[in-house]
């Protein structure tokens, strides 16, 4: 199967997509859960605040593992293997006594805010730092690079809204997923470029996915395309890939 990693909802077109549109900002994410976003000057999510919309109860604490299965659908792949962690205190009115856990990460900040053995509210504030793309790619204008969590690869997407979705997976533990389709009957097209001191193996699915693997490097991209200008997209990008020596 070819790699696909969530999509991550990061504007307010992509939230109003998948939870409806937001009234007053808050989004309803399941029964019982909703997410007040603040969004940054450029229409990105700035942060989401995250806490409990019973009906029934003003007050209502939060289960987490319900917080936790919330975090991973808003900001998918995103928080693994935090850079540090710290415990605060933390305001929670009408409450007292709230303590929060706070998980700093590559490309956001967690805050689980606790009263007594449930969560009162949580905090997911994005960072507005970017973090430069794998082998220093070359990005066509609009693209940006959001790293995700890989357990023994660099995984991420590289993406922009009305383009192609690139999928990494980089490490010697990905293997070389071109070559998986070059000798099957999905195949649909492949070709061979020198880059770098590296053979990059390119395969087009009958599917319309378009997949390259640097194979010495163990790089693998991925990407649906619906043109010939999303081939030579994503070629333009994928090309410039500099596998480490």
């Amino acid at each position: 199967m070819l790699l696909l990693l969530p999509a991550v909802a990061q504007t307010r077109a992509e939230l109003d997509s998948t939870y409806g549109q937001a009234v007053h900002n808050v989004y309803q994410i399941r029964p019982g859960i909703a997410a007040a976003v603040t969004f940054s000057d450029n229409g990105k999510v700035k942060e989401f605040r995250i806490f409990s919309n019973d009906p029934n109860s003003k007050n209502a604490l939060l289960r987490i593992d319900a917080v936790r299965a919330v975090i991973r659908e808003l900001v998918p792949g995103r928080t693994c293997r935090p850079l540090s962690y710290a415990q605060i205190d933390s305001p929670c009115p009408p409450r007292n006594g709230c303590k929060g856990h706070q998980e700093v990460h590559r490309t956001l900040t967690t805050l689980v805010v606790w009263y007594k053995d449930a969560v009162a509210y949580a905090l997911v504030t994005m960072s507005d730092k970017p973090i430069a793309p794998p082998g220093d790619m070359k990005l066509l204008p609009g693209y940006e690079h959001v790293p995700h969590c890989g357990i023994d690869t660099a995984a991420g997407v590289i993406k922009k809204v009305g383009g192609i979705k690139i999928i990494y997976d980089i490490g010697s533990m990905a293997g070389n997923f071109a070559r998986r389709y070059a000798n099957s009957g999905i195949a649909e097209w492949t070709r061979t470029e020198q880059v770098d001191g590296d053979s990059v193996l390119i395969v087009l699915t009958k599917q319309k996915y378009i997949v390259a693997t640097f194979e010495k490097a163990n790089a693998n991209f991925t990407a649906l395309i619906g043109s010939q200008s999303d081939i030579d997209d994503f070629l333009k990008m994928v090309l410039t890939y500099h596998p480490k020596k």
